[in-house]
């Protein structure tokens, strides 16, 4: 059935018949497969061998067939046969690459059709990027769930973790040290420059890497709530800087920034750079619609910065100079929390406006 009269002919010749198209003498084999068969011999061959010869041919040309469907079918279950030849490439050149290492041929098969439509979507950086140490990104929320057996050896490789093991959240710095500061300055050194970074998703949205411009616009009005939150607390203030050009349905974005001034945040450390221009991230959809749904709130003292729009939905960081490190934590907990709280207060309003 793939369109050339080879196969047939090798089948067909042992019993005396010959192989054409049904466009009759000298047509080859259509593309579907459809194949027209006779008897070479006109004289001096009963009527009954040429019965029994048709027969057998049919029969040898159906089990043919049936091999090459079967192949076909185990070696790569049709639409992901390059996806597939891919990931086997990789895992046999970058060992390094985990996406690569753990997402086989066989564990592939074992999910169904919508499960692998996510999964080629979730693996295509570590395919399209084949140096990527990681190689993967989940799609929404529930991804980490619904292809466990995915990523969670994935994760638990790159973490270094047992397959027992239980990450668990704990703050609470007190046994740290003395009384939960740890003072750098006793060690001789100087003030040092110190950054707690921390990436947070809403369960409510996609991940970066399924997000339209909508949704990424949606987003990012939400966080401006709780953003408010933050400027109008004395120990914060600040303001927020929007790459996005417009909110769309000719609402305009009182927080846009020119490009002068973007440039002006990223040569200060402030803003993240032209997601566009990151082949990992544009292979993953994270960097889709840019600049749309990007920027970042800044606190009065540019101690505190938060990125929306990247890698993450958002990353929290906490800067200072200074020498007790704890303290940094603390502060850290703190812009979570309040943020925590802004963002739920909103979430509240809106399910009391929506009547739910």
């Amino acid at each position: 059935s793939d369109g050339t009269d080879r196969k047939a002919k090798e089948v067909a010749s042992p019993l005396g018949l010959s192989v054409r198209g049904t466009g009759g003498e000298h047509t080859p084999i259509g593309a579907d497969g459809t194949v027209d068969i006779s008897p070479r011999a006109r004289l001096f061959i009963k009527e009954k061998e040429i019965i029994q010869n048709l027969y057998d041919g049919i029969s040898l040309l159906l089990e043919e067939e049936k091999k090459a469907g079967g192949a076909k079918s185990a070696s790569a279950d049709g639409p992901y046969a390059a996806f597939l030849a891919s990931l086997d490439e990789v895992r046999a050149t970058q060992p390094q690459n985990l996406c690569a290492k753990y997402l086989t041929t066989d564990l592939f098969n074992s999910f169904n059709d919508e499960q692998k439509a996510i999964l080629e979507q979730c693996a295509r950086t570590g395919v399209e990027n084949p140096s990527s140490a990681l190689g993967c990104y989940a799609m929404t929320p529930s991804d980490y769930d619904v292809l466990n057996a995915f990523f969670d050896p994935v994760i638990r490789d790159y973490h270094g973790a047992s397959a027992d093991s239980v990450h668990i959240t704990d703050w609470d710095a007190s046994d740290v040290g003395e009384n939960g500061v740890l003072d750098m300055s006793k060690l001789g050194l100087d003030e040092l420059s110190m950054r707690v970074r921390v990436g947070r998703n809403l369960s409510s949205f996609n991940l970066p890497g399924a997000m339209d411009r909508a949704e990424r616009i949606e987003f990012e009005k939400t966080m401006l709530a709780a953003f408010d939150k933050l400027i109008s607390m004395e120990e914060y203030g600040g303001h927020v800087y929007s790459l996005t050009p417009d909110f769309g349905n000719g609402e305009e974005n009182p927080n846009k920034i020119t490009d002068e001034e973007y440039q002006e945040l990223v040569d200060a450390h402030i803003m993240f750079k032209n997601m566009d221009d990151d082949p990992y991230l544009k292979s993953a959809g994270i960097a889709s619609d840019w600049p749309y749904g990007r920027g970042c709130y800044v606190s009065a003292d540019k101690q505190f910065i938060i990125w929306f729009g990247e890698e993450d939905q958002l990353r929290i960081m906490c800067m200072k100079k200074g020498s007790p490190r704890a303290r940094l934590f603390i502060k850290e907990k703190e812009i979570i929390q309040n943020l925590y709280d802004g963002i739920s207060l909103l979430l509240e309003e809106e399910k009391k406006a929506a009547g739910e």
